[in-house]
């Protein structure tokens, strides 16, 4: 990382940060966690286990394990948590973060959360999606693919995936290009607030003060990209603080870049290592949409959402006591068997009985979802074209998924027929 033109302090030595990433976000005894979820639902949609410590990794969220701990796999049980934030509170966060990423969406329950996320949504309307997929992302995509194409070779997750979210999000911020590669591991670097709380921090501070000049330079000025909009925003008649500000992009990073990395080579997994359904795609590239839902069903980037209990509840027909933490796990609701039959089985023309719960519900569902959705189908239909034959690397060891609290794989070493940039 080179960060000299940065007024701060020296920075923290350096990390390898998927390492730290892991270790923070839950890596496990099992790379298949999916077996303790059905084993978790067949005693009941909520059960008084931590699925974190049940699968040998640290619960980040108790890790003093002061904190009774329930987890819920059902499918119902999900929603009607999700539902209901005055008692299942995502305050939880702020106790992890807040001196990190300071105050954002991520932390606050309406009706707080309501009016600011309000004003955040106005930059994430269709048409604003629609502009960036044909100014940002499919320009973005071709780049990566030109210089990938004349290889016949590639890693699609350290050469594509891995990059890919974070140059969009570093375009929709409108920093400058000589800012990426800093821009990119800052961005990581704050995520590591429970690992490296010094790296965090310091890396937080480094962030604002790169997004600083375009927070100035967008005061008083008309645009509807995300930083324009932000500082010139006002809520209640107060315009929102450079602090406001900054904590609002920094959630943009993990909500927007990293998932959707994680994501997009999540999809990438399931179709190689399904070669049938691959092969069904290219016959049938309408299906990409519906491919790429499978896909964030079948595995869930960011598979556990916390919530600590506000009051004495019951769910589930489980009681839960005020100051519980509760683990809504999203992955595990989208194998629930009675919404989705066959869960385990990847099938892009799958109907489920309800919508995938990838990207949470109710109030706090993710703002950048269809943005995502679409970066993720616009990419694949691009590497289909782009990369023809493409399949994994028979001389590559095979590609292995980790984690649960974030979901990811360790390389994706393919090979394809090579073309001209």
């Amino acid at each position: 990382m080179n960060l000299s033109t940065i007024p701060l302090d020296s920075p923290p030595e350096e990390i390898d940060p998927s390492e730290e990433f892991s270790r923070q976000w839950g890596s496990t005894a099992t790379d298949d966690p999916y077996p303790m979820f059905e084993e978790f639902r067949a005693s009941g949609p909520v059960v008084d286990k931590d699925i974190f410590v049940e699968l040998g990794a640290v619960n980040t969220w108790n890790a003093d394990g002061r904190r009774k701990v329930y987890s819920i796999v059902g499918y119902d049980a999900v929603k009607a948590c999700l539902s209901r934030p005055e008692i299942f509170s995502s305050a939880i966060n702020a106790e992890l973060s807040a001196h990190v990423r300071g105050r954002n969406l991520n932390m606050i329950d309406p009706p707080e959360h309501t009016r600011l996320r309000g004003i955040l949504q106005k930059s994430f309307t269709p048409a604003r999606v629609n502009e960036w997929m044909e100014d940002l992302i499919r320009p973005e995509i071709d780049r990566l693919l030109s210089g990938i194409r004349p290889a016949g070779s590639a890693d699609l997750d350290a050469d594509f995936s891995y990059i890919l979210p974070y140059r969009v999000t570093h375009k929709m911020f409108r920093l400058s290009e000589r800012d990426y590669d800093n821009f990119h591991d800052l961005s990581i670097w704050t995520l590591l607030y429970h690992v490296r709380p010094d790296h965090a921090v310091w890396a937080s501070k480094a962030l604002a003060l790169m997004l600083q000049d375009q927070i100035d330079a967008s005061r008083g000025q008309v645009g509807t990209d995300v930083v324009t909009l932000l500082a010139n925003a006002q809520i209640e008649g107060d315009r929102l603080t450079d602090e406001e500000i900054v904590s609002f992009l920094r959630l943009l990073i993990p909500a927007g870049a990293e998932t959707t990395t994680r994501g997009l080579a999540l999809t990438f997994y399931a179709l190689l290592t399904h070669p049938d359904q691959l092969d069904l795609l290219r016959r049938q590239p309408d299906l990409i949409p519906k491919a790429v839902t499978e896909s964030l069903r079948w595995q869930v980037p960011f598979g556990i959402e916390p919530r600590l209990v506000t009051q004495d509840t019951e769910l589930g027909e489980v009681s839960i006591p005020a100051g519980a933490l509760v683990l809504p796990c999203l992955a595990a609701a989208n194998r629930d068997p009675e919404y989705f039959p066959d869960p385990a089985i990847f099938d892009i023309e799958r109907e489920g009985k309800g919508p995938i719960l990838s990207f949470g519900f109710s109030a706090h569902v993710c703002l950048g979802m269809n943005l995502a959705r679409g970066e993720i189908a616009a990419a694949l239909e691009a590497v289909l074209v782009g990369l023809p034959n493409l399949r994994l690397d028979p001389d590559a060891p095979a590609p292995r998924m980790t984690g649960v609290g974030a979901r990811g794989v360790d390389h994706l070493r393919v090979v394809f027929d090579a073309s001209p940039a």
